[in-house]
């Protein structure tokens, strides 16, 4: 059948979306605090993991633990250490039949995780980038109605995540409520409601492009 190459035939096509939450805004030093993310296909979530991270030197400023519900007692308590958390997640994306997925995680997470990397003393893994897909520059692409370009979609990812226009919104909360999947305000910013948030947004959003 023409087409049935396309995800959202691939049923059994295994995906890791996630989310980190940080304390600033900053690519190069800021370190998650808050690593969430989903093992899942397309029709199910097959595991869920969201750990608070160990930085003992970490500080969230007043507007940043208001957004996301950052907890410092609670974080104190349930933080596990960095490097152990670190390697759980990247066993997790490691299998290169794996697709990462996630809401800026080209443009934002990926550049965190390698910020994570360094404060461990480690070096720079970008390996998962090129099998990597961005609901947000997905998502732009959608609403232009600019052909996904699947022979350079790293490339062609990047190039949306850069198309900045006036009126054009393309949030997970708005592509949320574009698509009618219903969530709570009060959940958005929290990690591990964002990425559940984010896989029923793209089972959606994979019916309406090319991909």
């Amino acid at each position: 059948m023409i087409g049935s190459e396309l995800l959202r035939y691939a049923t059994e096509q295994e995906y890791v979306l996630f989310d980190f939450e940080t304390s600033g805004l900053n690519l190069f030093y800021d370190v998650p605090w808050q690593c969430s993310f989903i093992i899942c296909t397309l029709d199910k979530i097959i595991e869920s993991h969201d750990y608070y991270v160990r930085w003992d030197d970490l500080k969230v400023s007043r507007g940043a633990a208001a957004v996301t519900g950052f907890n410092y007692e609670e974080y104190k308590r349930l933080a596990r250490d960095p490097k152990e958390v670190l390697e759980i997640f990247e066993g997790a994306i490691r299998p290169e039949n794996r697709y990462p997925l996630g809401h800026n995680i080209i443009g934002y997470d990926s550049m965190i995780h390698q910020a994570w990397r360094r404060r461990l003393g480690l070096s720079a893994d970008y390996s998962y980038l090129s099998r990597s897909l961005d609901t947000n520059a997905l998502s732009k692409a959608y609403k232009k109605g600019i052909p996904i370009d699947r022979s350079n979609l790293l490339a062609f990812q990047f190039k949306m995540l850069n198309l900045h226009e006036r009126g054009l919104k393309s949030s997970l909360s708005t592509m949320a409520k574009e698509f009618g999947v219903s969530f709570d305000e009060r959940d958005l910013h929290k990690g591990h409601k964002d990425i559940e948030l984010n896989w029923r947004m793209w089972r959606q959003l994979v019916w309406k492009i090319e991909i």
